[in-house]
């Protein structure tokens, strides 16, 4: 499972979590080995990418997505195979 977590360093509790079930997805749905971040942003939600696959998405609180971004685009993967779908 992957998931982004907000936690306390105070208290050490986990005050937040989103995992691809927060938004009633399959937990399949978020996953990104390598390159993501989350950032909280000033309205109170969260800023969420998976760079593995270029998915940029922001939730609210209560894990609902607000808007969602695939890129297009891909790049040649470290193997030099392509990351491009077949035509």
């Amino acid at each position: 499972m992957h998931l982004v977590l907000e936690i306390d360093p105070i208290k050490q509790e986990i005050v937040w979590e989103y995992t691809g079930e927060s938004s009633g997805q399959p937990g399949w749905t978020f996953r990104s080995s390598f390159i993501s971040s989350a950032r909280r942003l000033p309205n109170g939600n969260t800023l969420i990418d998976e760079g593995y696959n270029g998915r940029f998405f922001q939730v609210t609180p209560k894990g609902a997505i607000v808007w969602e971004y695939v890129s297009p685009y891909f790049g040649a993967f470290p193997d030099g195979t392509s990351g491009n779908p077949a035509p």
